[in-house]
C-alpha cells in the first residue's frame, strides 16, 4: 500500500494550531481507485491513521486532536469493538452507566444546541456532546486502541468485544449495502468484492485482525475486559457475571436476568424498528443477531479464501 503522509500544515489549520498526535496517512489515488472498482464509491478521501494504519475518511482531521486528547474520567466506561461485532449490544448491557446507545440523533443535536450555542456541527457535535455530559459516561467506538491516546486505560474502563470476522464480514456488507450517502449507498459491490475489501483492508475502521489484536494482548489490564460476541450468545449469563466484576457492582442474579431480558435481540430489534434511530439505513439496524451466518450465506468459493485468510493472517498478525 502506498501512502503519503498529510501535509503538517493542513492538520495544523483544521485544528487551530494543535499538532496532532497520530501518524495520519493520506491514502493515495491509485489505491482510492481500488476502493472504488471494488464497490466502495465513496471512499474518495481516505486517511491511515495510527500505528496499525486504520482506515478512515479525511473529515477526521477536524477532530483528530479533540479524539485523540478526549478528556476520559475514572467513572467513564467505554465499550470499544471492530464495527458489526456487538458494541450495540454490549452497550445496552453497560448496567453501570445506562444510556440508549440508539440514543435519536435529534436528540443529541438539541443537546448540543442547547451547550454549545455559538458552535458549528461541523466542530464536532458527538464529542463536544459527550465531553458535557454528567459522569459516569458510557462511551462507545469501532476506534482502534492505539487511535486513543496511549493512557486511556489509565484513566477508565474498557469493555472490548471481538466476534468471528466471518459473521463481522457478512454484517458489516449487509449493513453498507443498506445504508445511503445522500443518493449513493455506501457499498455497491457483490458480496465477493466486500469479502477481497474486507481481506484486503479496505474497510473502513480496519484491518480487522490488528484491530483485535491490540485489545487482545492488553486483556490482563486491570482496566480492561475483553469479550467474545459469541459467549454472549452461548452464556449470557455466565458472561454479565463477568462483567458485573469488572465493573465492581453487585448485581444479583434476578437483576441480571432482567437485564438479559430487556437486552434481547427482539426486544432491541423491536424498540429500534418502533423508532428507527439511523435515517440513512434502508434496513433495520439489527438484521439477525447470529452466529455462523457467513458459511451459509457465501459460495463454495469464497468461504475456501476466507478460512485460508483467517488461518493464515490469525498467526501472523502482530
Amino acid at each position: 500500500m502506498e501512502t503519503k503522509e498529510v501535509q503538517r500544515e493542513e492538520i495544523d489549520e483544521r485544528n487551530n494550531g494543535k499538532r496532532e498526535m497520530l501518524v495520519t496517512k493520506r491514502v493515495q489515488e491509485e489505491e482510492i481507485q481500488k476502493f472504488q472498482k471494488m464497490g466502495f464509491k465513496i471512499y474518495k478521501a481516505m486517511l491511515r491513521l495510527g500505528p496499525k494504519e486504520m482506515l478512515m475518511h479525511k473529515s477526521y482531521l477536524q477532530y483528530a486532536d479533540e479524539h485523540y486528547n478526549f478528556g476520559f474520567r475514572s467513572d467513564d466506561v467505554m465499550v470499544l469493538s471492530f464495527p458489526k461485532s456487538g458494541t450495540t449490544w454490549t452497550s445496552e448491557l453497560d448496567f453501570v452507566n445506562p444510556v440508549d446507545p440508539m440514543e435519536d440523533a435529534t436528540l443529541e443535536m438539541k443537546k448540543f444546541r442547547q451547550r454549545f450555542p455559538g458552535d458549528l456541527p461541523e466542530d464536532g457535535v458527538k464529542l463536544k456532546v459527550a465531553s458535557s455530559e454528567p459522569g459516569p459516561r458510557h462511551i462507545q467506538s469501532n476506534f482502534m486502541l492505539s487511535c486513543f491516546n496511549p493512557d486511556l486505560l489509565n484513566r477508565c474502563k474498557v469493555i472490548y468485544v471481538a466476534r468471528n470476522p466471518m459473521d463481522v464480514c457478512l454484517s458489516f456488507y449487509h449493513f453498507l449495502s443498506n445504508m445511503a450517502n445522500g443518493s449513493q449507498r455506501v457499498f455497491m459491490g457483490e458480496f465477493e468484492d466486500f469479502v477481497e475489501g474486507f481481506m484486503g483492508d479496505c474497510v473502513a475502521f480496519g484491518p480487522y485482525w490488528p484491530h483485535v489484536k491490540e485489545a487482545w494482548q492488553l486483556r490482563h489490564h486491570p482496566n480492561l475486559h475483553f469479550m467474545f460476541y459469541e459467549d454472549l450468545k452461548t452464556d449470557i449469563m455466565g458472561e454479565l457475571r463477568k462483567l458485573n466484576n469488572f465493573l465492581s457492582v453487585d448485581l444479583s442474579d434476578d437483576q441480571l436476568e432482567k437485564i438479559i431480558e430487556a437486552t434481547s435481540f427482539s426486544n432491541m430489534k423491536a424498540r429500534e424498528e418502533s423508532k428507527p434511530v439511523m435515517k440513512t439505513l434502508q434496513m433495520s439496524f439489527f438484521r439477525q443477531g447470529k452466529t455462523g451466518g457467513f458459511k451459509s450465506f457465501a459460495s463454495p468459493q469464497v468461504q475456501a479464501r476466507m478460512d485460508a485468510w483467517v488461518l493464515i493472517t490469525s498467526l501472523l498478525t502482530t
